[in-house]
């Protein structure tokens, strides 16, 4: 991709902060913007270098070794403290502030990386299908586009010199504008993925130098994020620059697989290096060299390396093996000049007989959807917070991600690779409400004439934003599926990316649910997978049962919204039934709420309004779906993702225990199993189990011990039977942790018996009244409405209220507040609100109990419902 200039004959001088005599580069020609680039589609990036995998080239082995950028004498921090000051729209921001004359000394101060709103300026908005302001594409609005203008000061070691100097922005939100000292560095939009600038020409090393930013909350790029979340804005991961010599590894794209023996890899390494030397790639597993090979280099380009690794270590959530590569590039001397190290996995991923399966077995996904959020600092998450995600994942059996909507930080991935994830990678790609514009068109031909894959102007915009995730991410092992977007709509661009990604690597399955919630199957050709959203348990049996050949996996299911995740075990049974159909991402991982203060001082979790009006509506909670909360804390719903997510189910026959090994590649020797009986909630019994060691996909038969079945007595008999991980079974799972269970009624238990009062009951009539009196207490029916009105037991009154018949409940958050519930069904609220009363008797039962008997109907003959009390 050519080296894009951006020319001093800006059309709208005022708009754009362009000056005149700005630099333009000597060795490309100008190109005209027509407008401003924050409102073209067709203009995404000016002198941005072209996307690289990620990794750091570090001066010598010992630094390379230690692993940390900082460490090294070639990497310069920007993060910290920058001056900040914000405007309404482009027409207020400070015109001129990137000349280092301009006194920024009264300017405010802010934390980068940052979103502005949360340190004060401007507000956060949360608009769900809609764009927070007016559709108007590629239009944004003139009066409310916020823009932070920043600017800090950096000293550039003077060592530098000679060498190329690179600045490196990991995320801002959402278009923006880089000068150094004074002079354009370059553009760039899509908020989720870095960009980086050459401005060898630009710093002055052993010196000061001025870097400002401008940034646009809204621009043309904010169409293709309409995703469902906070409206944030600011620079949202690290800052920095970096150092390279002249002739340097400019990138470094490696395919480790596995041939069909799964013990020999296959390695592909290809660095393309910018000058001459030599390469040499050696890769180690542990500190043993498995694999070395040199090569020289008489001209810059690429230097690709191949060989067949015997007897592999493969990679798979369950065994997330890694392997270092790493390259060293020589100068003609033969000194290093940089090395480069990175983990790696051998694993490969195909589409066979209608399954996704890696390394040739079919995987179960047992997913979730992660938006990267902090309670604290909103979309900037630490490393300490991934982390916290992926350890609480381990915990609670989730064994797959989708980066809802968006590539996450590098980060995410290598923790991925590390401790065992399977990563669906998705493109920042979301244009929900002009796909729901199409998809409510009528007719449905004119769905292109709204959503956005349809028009040409565009198709650059798609594109770039999915090649360029390839580009970044494609080494790590852990990403087993590309998406090329969310919820926004179809068209040719869709089409083309996924061919694209298909040409840049063929080693992944490429998915895309573009149509969002439909009723019915919405297949798309060149989707290798159907990952539909929200389909029911039985609209996922009858995709199974259909002739696609595709495997069916939902991008969303069991919105965990509130009070949430009921019949989840239903979809799993579909799951486990049905080998077309092999999993799912729970909407979502984590509430997506704020820290707000109160008036009191009382700090509390905000959603969508609590931070004032938006332009449009607030869509208020419905970002808070989380299994768990923002602080992290579990979420009463995560208690059953993690018993339906459990890689070891069981069932109980008589005295035989089945163990269901639902894992698909390690054996069951990795957990010791126990077994506790109880009796009316007291443990009477318990014991190891000798299982044998049960291979993946398949069903062990063990006779329990007899003590574990035993039931002498009267009484309510529970036997739990549990899986606990030994250590190293299950990566940040600790040795002795519970991961699966299950617990089994025996006997026929010990229901209360009511004890026959016969010639010491009677009914007596009292004032409208049935009364059942003993010498132990009485009970009083309404006989006009038919409910029991009283209770009473030694002079103490037991009921609050009479009984009545309901057939309505309290709505949940996924009831949407319960007006969706009232719509749907609330006829059965004034049903059981208006119970009318048909037949009231009673009499006395053959065992001298008392029966009293009342029917009703409800609502306009709805329901008839019968009451029975025995007294």
């Amino acid at each position: 991709m050519p080296v894009r200039t951006f020319t001093a004959a800006c059309l709208m001088l005022a708009l754009t902060g362009c000056a005149a005599g700005l630099a333009t580069r000597a060795d490309e020609p100008p190109i005209a913007i027509a407008g401003v680039p924050w409102e073209d589609p067709q203009v995404n990036e000016i002198n941005r270098l072209p996307m690289r995998t990620s990794f750091f080239a570090f001066e010598d082995e010992a630094t390379a070794l230690a692993g940390d950028p900082a460490m090294s004498q070639r990497y310069l921090s920007l993060n910290g403290q920058w001056s900040f000051r914000w405007s309404k729209n482009p027409s207020e921001r400070p015109a001129g502030f990137q000349d280092p004359q301009f006194d920024v000394s009264g300017w405010d101060r802010v934390a980068v990386p940052g979103n502005w709103e949360l340190q004060g300026y401007d507000a956060p908005h949360y608009v769900n299908i809609e764009y927070v302001f007016p559709a108007n594409q590629p239009f944004v609005p003139d009066d409310y586009n916020p823009v932070g203008s920043y600017r800090r000061s950096v000293s550039v070691p003077e060592g530098w010199l000679g060498k190329q100097v690179i600045l490196h922005f990991g995320a801002v939100n959402s278009a923006y504008y880089v000068w150094v000292n004074g002079k354009l560095a370059g553009y760039s939009e899509d908020a989720k993925l870095p960009a980086e600038f050459d401005v060898t020409q630009l710093v002055k090393p052993g010196a000061a130098n001025d870097i400002a930013v401008e940034i646009y909350r809204f621009s043309d790029g904010s169409y293709l994020e309409d995703q469902d979340m906070w409206s944030l804005s600011g620079i949202e991961r690290d800052v920095f620059m970096f150092a390279r010599p002249q002739a340097h590894i400019a990138d470094l794209v490696v395919d480790a697989g596995l041939a069909r023996d799964n013990r020999t890899g296959t390695l592909s390494v290809t660095p393309t290096v910018s000058g001459k030397g030599s390469v040499d790639v050696r890769l180690l597993d542990g500190a043993r060299e498995v694999y070395s090979a040199s090569r020289k280099l008489a001209q810059a380009g690429d230097a690709t390396f191949a060989a067949t690794v015997p007897n592999v270590r493969a990679w798979s959530a369950e065994t997330p093996n890694l392997y270092t590569l790493e390259a060293v590039l020589r100068d003609a001397t033969g000194k290093v000049s940089e090395v480069v190290r990175r983990d790696i996995g051998f694993r490969r991923v195909e589409i066979e007989g209608g399954q996704l399966k890696v390394n040739g077995t079919a995987v179960t996904i047992r997913g979730v959807n992660r938006h990267e959020h902090d309670p604290e600092t909103g979309r900037v998450v630490s490393r300490e917070r991934m982390e916290q995600d992926v350890r609480l994942m381990k915990q609670l059996n989730v064994n797959a991600v989708r980066t809802a909507h968006y590539p996450n930080h590098h980060y995410f991935y290598e923790l991925a690779d590390r401790y065992g994830l399977y990563i669906l990678d998705e493109a920042n790609i979301e244009s929900h409400e002009y796909m729901q514009m199409g998809d409510q068109a009528k007719p449905p031909a004119k769905r292109e004439d709204f959503q956005l894959g349809f028009k040409p102007e565009w198709e650059l915009a798609h594109l770039q934003r999915v090649e360029r995730m390839v580009r970044r991410d494609r080494n790590h092992p852990s990403i087993i599926l590309w998406s090329l977007g969310n919820e926004a709509g179809i068209g040719p661009a869709f089409e083309k990316a996924a061919a694209r990604v298909r040409e840049l690597d063929p080693t992944r399955p490429v998915t895309y649910g573009g149509h969002g919630t439909v009723d019915g199957h919405s297949v798309l050709e060149y989707s290798d997978v159907y990952t539909p959203m929200y389909d029911s348990v039985a609209e996922m049996l009858d995709y199974a049962k259909s002739d696609y050949p595709q495997p069916m996996i939902q991008a969303e299911y069991a919105h965990a919204m509130g009070n949430s995740l009921g019949g989840f075990r239903e979809y799993w049974d579909a799951i486990y039934a049905q080998d077309k159909l092999q999993g799912g991402f729970v909407w979502d991982w984590v509430d997506q709420t704020l820290y707000k203060t109160d008036p009191s001082g009382k700090r509390f979790f905000a959603y969508g309004g609590d931070f004032g009006p938006s332009p449009r509506p607030d869509s208020d909670n419905f970002l808070a779906n989380g299994i768990v909360q923002s602080d992290r804390t579990l979420n009463p719903h995560a208690w059953e993702l993690r018993k339906v997510y459990q890689p070891i189910d069981f069932a109980l026959e008589g005295d035989t225990l089945s163990v269901i090994n639902r894992q698909n590649f390690i054996d069951t020797s990795g957990f010791d199993f126990r077994w506790r009986l109880e009796a009316d909630g007291v443990a009477v019994g318990e014991g190891p189990l000798n299982v044998p060691a049960i291979a993946a996909g398949t069903t062990g038969k063990i006779t329990l011990p007899k003590a574990a079945t035993a039931t002498p007595n009267v009484a309510n008999y529970y036997l739990k039977v549990e899986a606990v991980a030994k250590p190293g079974t299950i990566r940040l799972v600790d040795a002795g942790a519970l991961v699966a269970w299950e617990q089994f009624g025996l006997g026929e238990g010990s229901a209360i018996a009511y004890v026959p009062f016969g010639k010491d009951l009677a009914f007596n009539d009292v004032d409208g009244k049935l009364e059942i009196a003993t010498a132990g207490g009485t009970l009083s029916f309404d006989k006009a409405s038919g409910q029991l009105a009283h209770w009473r037991i030694d002079g103490r009154e037991l009921l609050v209220a009479g009984l009545v018949p309901n057939l309505w409940r309290a709505p949940t958050d996924n009831d949407s507040g319960g007006r969706w519930m009232l719509r749907q069904s609330g006829i059965w609220k004034a049903a059981s609100a208006e119970p009318r009363l048909l037949t009231f008797a009673h009499r006395i039962d053959e065992t001298g109990a008392a029966v009293v008997e009342t029917r009703f109907v409800l609502g306009d003959g709805l329901a008839g419902i019968r009451h029975h009390l025995h007294y």
